[in-house]
């Protein structure tokens, strides 16, 4: 229930390189369990991160809004190998094998998985497609683009400049409709971060749809690779989303952006 100084930080810091980068002896060690894995030399790579419920089940109940089925990011998987990128999925030993019929290297799973290659990913991979889990903070630390879906509470966001993200939407659960964003961020409720908050307040949570993160993963992509043509209003509807983030939110004076095609979609909800 207050202001992180890291966005701060964050935004200061602008597009200097990287706080920290991958030693010379770990870059080669790395890029060997890279031709290990199945990827050639020169290939690029994304890290995906869907969070599950089983790397901390004792507070599960508390965190399982944040979670997230790696099937809604099959689109965007899609869209990447389409691209001819490869994509390797980060987590732990406790995450349920992906589909075979999916073209994604389950490094979490796999025999190479080791904290060296956790940081070596998150560092060298074209950017960082994660859910509401903070390992996509690694990729930040050294100055690799993130995009992050399924944020909640409204209040926090990623942090790096080059940083996009998507807010889930919050609904009433008695009348199924969808509430604003402003009226969310000027009360508590854009501050609650349990299932139990949540379900007290009756608001129920609107993951972000597989097409949506698909738009985010498109957009991300253009913008790493210089590609990205802007939309005439993004830069409007970026400022009044900011503009509703005061002192006391988690992330306000954060850097980052917000998926422009999402931000059109609901520009209703600004006001």
């Amino acid at each position: 229930h207050a202001t992180s100084s890291a966005y701060k930080i964050s935004a200061e810091w602008g597009s200097q390189d990287g706080l920290l980068r991958v030693s010379d002896h770990d870059l080669a060690f790395g890029s060997e369990i890279l031709l290990k894995m199945g990827l050639n030399k020169g290939d690029w790579f994304v890290c995906i991160h869907a969070r599950e419920g089983g790397y901390s089940p004792s507070d599960e109940h508390l965190h399982s809004f944040r979670n997230t089925p790696i099937e809604d990011f099959f689109p965007a998987i899609k869209f990447i190998t389409s691209q001819g990128g490869k994509c390797i999925r980060m987590g732990d030993s406790s995450m349920k094998p992906t589909p075979a019929d999916i073209d994604l290297i389950d490094y979490a799973l796999s025999p190479f998985k080791s904290d060296l290659m956790d940081i070596f990913l998150c560092s060298e991979c074209l950017f960082f497609l994660g859910s509401n889990s903070g390992i996509f903070d690694l990729s930040t630390l050294f100055g690799t683009p993130v995009a992050a879906v399924n944020l909640a509470p409204m209040s926090i966001l990623t942090r790096g400049l080059s940083d996009l993200s998507l807010p889930m939407l919050y609904k009433d659960s008695k009348s199924d409709k969808l509430i604003s964003f402003s009226e969310i961020m000027e009360t508590n409720r854009a501050n609650y971060r349990t299932s139990e908050e949540f379900s007290n307040a009756g608001i129920t949570l609107v993951r972000n749809k597989p097409e949506e993160i698909l738009e985010l993963v498109t957009e991300q992509y253009h913008r790493v690779r210089n590609t990205h043509t802007e939309k005439d209003d993004n830069q409007v509807l970026q400022k009044k989303y900011k503009s509703l983030f005061k002192e006391g939110h988690y992330s306000f004076g954060y850097a980052s952006k917000i998926g422009e095609d999402f931000l059109q979609r609901y520009s209703k909800f600004l006001s």
